[in-house]
C-alpha cells in the first residue's frame, strides 16, 4: 500500500513537472496543437488494447 502511495504521488510530481516545462518551452499559438498530439499519441491507441490483448486483432484485419 505504501509503494502504492509512493508511485501515485511521484507520478503525479513527473506529469506536473513536463506540462510545466512542455508550456513553457511551447509558444502559445502551438500549445492546443502539441497538448492535442501528446492526447492523441497517448491516448489515441486507448480503444484497440483491448483487441490487441485478446487476440482478436487478426480476425479485424481480414
Amino acid at each position: 500500500m505504501a509503494m502504492n502511495f509512493v508511485f501515485g504521488t511521484f507520478g503525479q510530481l513527473v506529469d506536473v513537472t513536463v506540462m510545466a516545462i512542455r508550456q513553457t518551452v511551447t509558444p502559445i499559438q502551438l500549445q492546443g496543437r502539441v497538448v492535442a498530439t501528446i492526447n492523441f499519441i497517448g491516448m489515441g491507441p486507448t480503444p484497440l488494447l483491448p483487441v490487441s490483448r485478446s487476440g482478436h486483432g487478426a480476425e479485424l484485419a481480414g
